[in-house]
């Protein structure tokens, strides 16, 4: 049976204390990550006709971007790496340019 350790009042103090500094830091951060992005994307759209659909180019963009900085978000949050395959769109959707 598994029992819990007693936690003394300055660990909890300083528990306490690393959890609230963590937090701002990781709520910046975010904040950070995410008009970063925002303003990636305003630049990468400028110039885009809305009536048409992006060029390649323009799209390769957006994923690449998009890709980093939610590979940096998920690293504020705590996770390491993400593995992906490179897989072709086209194979599941036959109506993709």
């Amino acid at each position: 049976m598994f029992t819990r350790p007693e936690v003394d009042r300055i660990n909890k103090c300083s528990m306490f204390l690393c959890g609230i500094t963590l937090g701002f830091i990781r709520f910046y951060l975010i904040v950070v990550i995410f008009i970063t992005l925002w303003m990636c994307l305003i630049i990468v759209y400028i110039g885009a006709d809305p009536d048409k659909p992006l060029s390649r180019f323009r799209r390769f963009l957006v994923v690449m971007v998009s890709k980093f900085f939610s590979r940096s978000l998920l690293f504020t949050f705590g996770y390491c790496w993400i593995n992906t395959k490179k897989v072709n769109i086209c194979h599941y959707d036959m109506d993709y340019p």
